[in-house]
C-alpha cells in the first residue's frame, strides 16, 4: 500500500509551494527594482561630481586638522616659532580657501552629499534585499526537496507536485473501478449458485408430477413448468369459485329461511290488524278480500285529493288578485304624486318598475350628496386653516417685503438670492483679503500682485517643490551650525588665553557667517513658499472652477435635485469637498451615503473627462456597473448623463442587471446597440 498524502495535505503543500514561489518572485522583483534605484543613484551622483566642484566637510576637517597640528608642534616646543610659523601661515590660508569654497557651494555640497547618503541608502537596502532573495530561493529549495522526498516515500519519485492531484484522482478512480469490479464477481458467483440450485429443485419437482427428463435443458423445463403451473393455477381458481358459490348458496338458503319465518309472522299480524281496520271502516259485508277493501280506499283518496287541487289555485288567485291591488293602489299613489302622465298609462307593471328605478336612483342621489357634503365640510376646514397660515405669513412677510421696496413675493426672490450671493462673495473677500494679510510679509496688495504676476503659473509647482527642497536643506545646515555654535562657545570656554583664542575666533566668525547666509536663504525660501501657496491657490481657483462648476450641475441631475452644487472650503488643511443640499445646508463627502458618494465620484470623472476632451483626442469611456447602489430613477438620470458624454466621445457601459436595459432603451433611443455577452463555462 503506498503511503500517498491526502488531499487536504496536498492542497496544503500546493498552496504552500506557490505562496514560496510567489515570495520568491516577488523578492526577485523588490531586488531589481533596489539595483535599478542603485545604479541611477549612483550615476545620478557621478553626474553631479563630474558638473560641481564640491568642496566636502571632510576636506576642510582635514586641512584643519593639519593646521591645529602645526600649531601644536609649536605650542609644545617640538618646532620652533621660526621654523614652524610659515606651516601655521599655510595650513590657516588653506583651511580659509577650503572653508570660502565650502560656503560658496553650500548646496551643492548639500545635494551631493544627500545623493551619497541617497546612494548608501540605496546598497544597503539593496544587501537587505538581496539577502531577502536567498532567504526565499533557500526556502523554495528545501520545499521541493522536501517533495521530493516525500514523493520518493510515496512510491512515485520525481512526480512533480502540480501533478499530484491529477495522480491521485486517476488513483481512486482505478481503486473505484475495482471495488467494482468485485462486487460484481461476486454478485455473478452468487447468481450462477442461485441458478444450479434453482435448476436442480426444478427438475425434482417435475419428476414428482411426471413431466420432464435429465435430458431436457433449462430452458425447456422451465416452459414445462410454466405450462403446469399455469394449469394448477386455472384448476386452482375454479375449485375456490366452486367453493365460493356453494357457501352463498349455503348463505342464501339461510337467510331465505329466515326471512320465510319473519315474513310469515308479519302477515299474521297484518292478518289480524286487517280484519280489525275492516270492522272499523264497516266493510266486512262488501270487502270480502283485500283488493275490494284498497278499491275502495284509493277512490275515496282520489275523490278528496281533486276536491282539496281545486279550491287551492282559487285560493292562490285571491291572494294574487289582492297584491296586485294594494301595488296598483300604491303605483297610482305614487304615479300622481311624482309622474302624473304616468296614469294614462294602464301597464301598472311597467309604473312599478320604474318607480322601483327612480328610488334606486334617488337613493344613489342621497349617497352622493351625504359624501358631497363631507367633502364639503373638510374642504372649508382646509380652507380656514389654510388662510389662516397665509395670513400669518403675509404678517411676518409684508415688513420684509416694506424694507426690501417690493410689492410681491415673486418680486423679492431675485434679492433673496441676490443677497446671499453678495453675503458669499463678501465673505470669499474678507477671506482672501484676511490670507493675504497674514501670508503677504507684511507687503500691499498691488505689490503681491505685481510679484505673482512676474510668476509663470505653470512653472509653480516645480517651483514649490524646489522651494520645499531648500527649505528641508536649510533646516539641516541650521541644525549642524547651532551644533557647532555650542561646540564653539564650549571651546570658547576653556581658552586659557594663549593662541588657541585667535583660532576660536576666526570658527565663532566662520560660523556667524555660515549662519547669517542660511538665515538669509531661509527666509528668501520662506517668503517664496508662501508666494507660491498663494499664487497656487489662485491658479487651483482658476483652472477648478469650470470643473467644479459642470461636477455640480451633473451631480445635480444624478440626485434628482436633491444636491444643487459643490463646494470646496479651502481653509482647511487639507482643502475638503462639499456637497450643498438645495435646502441650503452643506454635507462634507463622508457624510454622504454610499450610493450618493458614487454618484459624485461620476460627476466629478466624468466632468474631468469633458474637460479634458476640450483640448485632446477623445478616447472611449468604459463604464462598468455604475450604478450598483443606484435605485431605477438615480439609474435613468445616470444613464442621461452618459447620453450627454456619448455627443462628444463613444461610451462603453458593462453591466450584469437586466432590468436596466429598458432604461437604456427609454434614454438612448433605439440607436444604441446592446450586445450580450455569454460566460463560457470551465469545461469549454
Amino acid at each position: 500500500m503506498l503511503d500517498v498524502p491526502s488531499a487536504a495535505r496536498l492542497g496544503a503543500l500546493l498552496n504552500e509551494a506557490s505562496e514560496r514561489a510567489s515570495a520568491a518572485a516577488a523578492a526577485r522583483d523588490a531586488r531589481d527594482s533596489a539595483q535599478e534605484e542603485l545604479e541611477r543613484l549612483e550615476l545620478q551622483e557621478k553626474h553631479f561630481a563630474e558638473t560641481h566642484k564640491v568642496v566636502t566637510t571632510a576636506e576642510v576637517q582635514a586641512a584643519r586638522a593639519r593646521r591645529d597640528g602645526a600649531w601644536g608642534d609649536i605650542r609644545s616646543g617640538a618646532v620652533d616659532l621660526a621654523t614652524g610659523a610659515p606651516a601655521v601661515d599655510d595650513a590657516i590660508r588653506l583651511a580659509d580657501e577650503l572653508v570660502d569654497a565650502q560656503l560658496g557651494a553650500t548646496q551643492a555640497a548639500a545635494t551631493l552629499q544627500s545623493l551619497r547618503q541617497q546612494v548608501e541608502s540605496a546598497r544597503a537596502v539593496l544587501t537587505r534585499r538581496q539577502a531577502a532573495v536567498d532567504e526565499r530561493e533557500r526556502e523554495l529549495a528545501a520545499h521541493r526537496d522536501a517533495w521530493s522526498d516525500l514523493a520518493t516515500t510515496a512510491g512515485v519519485p520525481g512526480m512533480p507536485l502540480a501533478a499530484m492531484g491529477d495522480w491521485l484522482a486517476k488513483r481512486d478512480v482505478v481503486f473505484a473501478a475495482q471495488l467494482e469490479l468485485d462486487r460484481q464477481r461476486r454478485e455473478f458467483e452468487t447468481i450462477r449458485e442461485a441458478r444450479a440450485d434453482a435448476e436442480a429443485a426444478l427438475r425434482a419437482a417435475l419428476r414428482l408430477v411426471s413431466r420432464g427428463s435429465d435430458a431436457d435443458g433449462l430452458a425447456a423445463l422451465i416452459a414445462i413448468a410454466g405450462t403446469f403451473v399455469q394449469s394448477a393455477e386455472k384448476t386452482l381458481a375454479q375449485k375456490d369459485s366452486l367453493e365460493d358459490r356453494a357457501r352463498e348458496a349455503e348463505r342464501g338458503c339461510a337467510t331465505a329461511r329466515s326471512r320465510a319465518g319473519q315474513a310469515q309472522a308479519a302477515y299474521d299480524a297484518w292478518q289480524a290488524q286487517w280484519c280489525d281496520a275492516l270492522a272499523d271502516a264497516k266493510l266486512s259485508a262488501n270487502a270480502v278480500t283485500l283488493a275490494a277493501a284498497e278499491g275502495a280506499l284509493g277512490l275515496a283518496n282520489t275523490v278528496t285529493a281533486e276536491l282539496a287541487g281545486a279550491d287551492a289555485p282559487r285560493n292562490r288567485m285571491a291572494a294574487i288578485r289582492a297584491e296586485l291591488a294594494a301595488l296598483e293602489a300604491g303605483a297610482r299613489r305614487l304615479a300622481e304624486a311624482l309622474e302624473p302622465a304616468w296614469l294614462a298609462s294602464g301597464d301598472w307593471l311597467d309604473v312599478a318598475r320604474r318607480l322601483t328605478m327612480r328610488v334606486a336612483a334617488a337613493r344613489e342621489t342621497a349617497r352622493a350628496i351625504d359624501r358631497a357634503d363631507e367633502a364639503v365640510r373638510q374642504a372649508d376646514g382646509k380652507v380656514a386653516d389654510a388662510a389662516a397660515a397665509v395670513a400669518g405669513a403675509d404678517a411676518r412677510i409684508q415688513p420684509l417685503l416694506q424694507l426690501a421696496g417690493v410689492a410681491s413675493i415673486d418680486a423679492a426672490l431675485p434679492l433673496a438670492e441676490r443677497s446671499d450671493r453678495q453675503r458669499q462673495l463678501r465673505q470669499a473677500v474678507d477671506a482672501a483679503k484676511e490670507a493675504l494679510v497674514r501670508d503677504g510679509d507684511g507687503l500691499s496688495q498691488a505689490a503681491v500682485e505685481a510679484e505673482v504676476a512676474e510668476q509663470d503659473i505653470a512653472d509653480v509647482p516645480a517651483h514649490l517643490e524646489a522651494v520645499k527642497q531648500a527649505l528641508g536643506d536649510v533646516g539641516t545646515r541650521l541644525n549642524a551650525l547651532a551644533q557647532q555654535q555650542v561646540v564653539a562657545r564650549q571651546a570658547f570656554g576653556a581658552i586659557d588665553g594663549q593662541a588657541s583664542a585667535a583660532v576660536a575666533e576666526a570658527k565663532r566668525q566662520e560660523a556667524l557667517a555660515a549662519m547669517g547666509d542660511a538665515a538669509e536663504q531661509y527666509l528668501e525660501a520662506a517668503t517664496a513658499s508662501r508666494l507660491l501657496k498663494w499664487a497656487t491657490d489662485r491658479y487651483r481657483d482658476q483652472k477648478q472652477g469650470p470643473m467644479l462648476r459642470r461636477a455640480g450641475e451633473i451631480f445635480a441631475g444624478l440626485t434628482l435635485g436633491e444636491f444643487a452644487r459643490l463646494t470646496v472650503d479651502t481653509e482647511r488643511t487639507p482643502p475638503a469637498l462639499y456637497a450643498r443640499r438645495t435646502k441650503g445646508t452643506s454635507v462634507e463627502v463622508a457624510g454622504l451615503s454610499e450610493g450618493t458618494r458614487d454618484q459624485l465620484f461620476l460627476a466629478l470623472r466624468i466632468a474631468a473627462l469633458e474637460l479634458q476632451l476640450a483640448s485632446r483626442t477623445a478616447l472611449p469611456f468604459v463604464a462598468d456597473d455604475l450604478f450598483i447602489n443606484f435605485d431605477d430613477a438615480r439609474a435613468k438620470a445616470g444613464l442621461e448623463a452618459l447620453r450627454d458624454l456619448s455627443a462628444r466621445t463613444q461610451v462603453l457601459f458593462l453591466t450584469h442587471h437586466d432590468h436596466l436595459l429598458p432604461l437604456v432603451r427609454d434614454v438612448f433611443g433605439a440607436q444604441v446597440n446592446v450586445v450580450g455577452l455569454q460566460r463560457e463555462t470551465a469545461g469549454a
